[in-house]
């Protein structure tokens, strides 16, 4: 009988690679290795589904159009306050968005499981016991969801036994799972910190970059001044996409249903928030902050309410993947609010709303690059690894980070040997494995390091990095030596950032091929990096996506002022 394993396969399950099958890669973590890794092993063993990313996450923002009135009907009667709809749609649109993308990847993934084996004779392995899938916080969900893949298993577990086939049967190891997601309390300095915070800063709580003098100037300015800018009308948090004409897995009453099941306990208490707020005169007053005030619930109420009593809100790009990555969960939010100040761009292909493009304090030259010829370290900075991101995103999927690691292992085995004592290696903290374990005992001289990346990029005389998340943005801006290798279509990026990436490339500063970007460490670095070449399309790319200046904060003070 052929077996399929949920969550973790182990050797009471006596997996047979022949014939048995997993529900994911993640079933195999405790046997994850770079040889199988670059042959590419594990994929015979799961169903892959190639649903369209583009189409499937039109079609869950169509289903979330159509159904986040109601669902925010229902918070704001439990809730028993006084705000408008369009306040609870702003609380939970991010949430709901991305339940949709998570229940329809879930669905769809079962259903390719039914389709394929409902005749046959299959036997279900789980491994763990049932999971509670029950929500704290938002931050809670983000935890279980995105950073556990037992939840994620467990939850596709459930569209399985629905409608199980006859001749499936159920194999429950009962086995407890170590990888519970613990709830952890905030410090009194931490609480204290938040207060103090929200106390003076309560303007740009969560701008980045400003220091404590510098928040407290635009806090107490946006007081009194108000930035003339056009402001955008009441988003839909819509892109521009066409319509998909792809039917979702689930209609909109079974998923209305679904949703009620699973609301945070969080949504059902904001009333108990309102009673620990005041603000004294909102009327066309500005806020301005980041992605994080707009996510998460223990911050998003303050801006919100804000809003709600007649302020403006402005977000404040904090990272990259905004001007540059095609389609986004949580980004689109930040877009259509009143304002969106970028880090260069100046508008989006997908998104009709146009930005306020600031040098941004994030990307400030702070140290001073110690520009040594004989200095001959080299700082490679890295992301996170996934088994799974249940989201119609074509970044960070398990096949993604697999191509990124083995274009990583074949830079590292391509340079010379001398290099690798030289390595300052940064793993990423987060994600589902990591691959310092993957190369540790591959190159033993590598020095692999622990602190932000920040920390080290004045004292090396290259940046070597296999992604363009936000410390290439920084690098760049910085005017730090950096190379970056990739495969040219790992992303979904817009046609504008295509274009600029492929300045970079012909300026030899991006890569497609790993072996052809560990010759760069033979090349006189300092001569190629500030030649005319190079320079000028370092310069193009960051007036486009990562501006910034000697005079940021007197920039941010001008602008608020006129």
């Amino acid at each position: 009988m052929k077996k399929i394993v949920i969550d973790k396969v182990t050797d009471k399950i006596r997996f047979d690679n022949k014939k048995d099958k997993v529900l994911g890669p993640w079933c195999f973590k405790e046997y994850l290795n770079i040889h199988d890794i670059i042959k590419n092993k594990f994929k015979n063993y799961y169903i892959e589904d190639h649903v369209d990313q583009i189409k499937a996450f039109k079609c869950c923002e169509e289903q979330h159009k159509r159904i986040i009135k109601k669902i925010a009907e229902h918070i704001k009667i439990k809730n028993k306050l006084n705000f408008s709809l369009n306040f609870f749609q702003n609380y939970i649109s991010y949430w709901l968005l991305d339940f949709i993308h998570l229940t329809h990847y879930a669905k769809r993934l079962s259903n390719l499981y039914k389709k394929k084996y409902e005749k046959q004779k299959i036997k279900i392995y789980i491994n763990y016991r049932n999971l509670e899938f029950k929500f704290m916080d938002t931050h809670d969900y983000i935890e279980k969801t995105y950073k556990n893949t037992d939840f994620f298993s467990h939850f596709v577990l459930s569209f399985l036994l629905n409608s199980k086939p006859k001749n499936w049967e159920i194999k429950n190891l009962l086995n407890s799972n170590k990888n519970k997601v613990l709830k952890k309390n905030k410090s009194v300095f931490s609480l204290f910190k938040n207060f103090v915070y929200s106390l003076f800063f309560s303007r740009v709580n969560t701008v980045y970059g400003f220091n404590i003098f510098e928040k407290f100037f635009l806090s107490i300015l946006l007081i009194f001044k108000r930035p003339k800018v056009n402001y955008n009308k009441f988003n839909t948090f819509s892109t521009l996409i066409k319509k998909s004409n792809l039917k979702p897995p689930l209609n909109d009453n079974e998923l209305i249903k679904i949703v009620m099941n699973y609301i945070p306990k969080s949504f059902y208490q904001i009333k108990e928030k309102k009673k620990k707020k005041f603000f004294l005169n909102c009327k066309n007053k500005v806020m301005l902050c980041s992605s994080s005030s707009l996510l998460y619930d223990d911050k998003k109420f303050d801006p919100l309410l804000f809003k709600e009593l007649g302020g403006r809100i402005i977000s404040v790009q904090h990272g990259s993947a905004y001007g540059d990555a095609s389609v986004s969960l949580h980004h689109g939010h930040e877009y259509l609010f009143d304002k969106f100040i970028s880090w260069g761009q100046k508008d989006h292909q997908n998104y009709k709303v146009k930005f306020i493009p600031l040098p941004s304090p994030q990307l400030r030259r702070k140290i001073k690059f110690k520009n040594v010829k004989n200095n001959k370290k080299i700082l490679f900075v890295s992301t996170s690894n996934m088994f799974v991101q249940p989201k119609y995103l074509k970044m960070r999927s398990f096949k993604e980070s697999c191509n990124r690691i083995k274009n990583t292992y074949f830079f590292l085995k391509n340079i010379k040997k001398n290099h690798h004592q030289n390595l300052l290696y940064k793993d990423s903290p987060y994600g589902h494995f990591s691959e310092k374990e993957l190369f540790k005992n591959q190159f033993k001289k590598i020095n692999f390091i622990n602190k932000i990346p920040e920390n080290y990029i004045s004292k090396v005389k290259l940046v070597v990095m296999n992604n363009h998340s936000t410390f290439f943005f920084k690098s760049l801006s910085m005017n730090i030596p950096t190379i970056l290798f990739y495969e040219r279509n790992c992303w979904d990026s817009t046609r504008k950032a295509n274009k600029y990436f492929d300045i970079l490339h012909q300026a030899g500063i991006i890569y497609y091929n790993p072996k052809e970007a560990a010759k760069k460490l033979n090349e006189d670095i300092l001569g190629w990096w500030y030649s005319e070449k190079t320079q000028k399309a370092r310069k193009l790319f960051c007036n486009e996506f990562a501006v910034s200046d000697r005079n940021t904060f007197k920039t941010w003070i001008k602008f608020i002022l006129t």
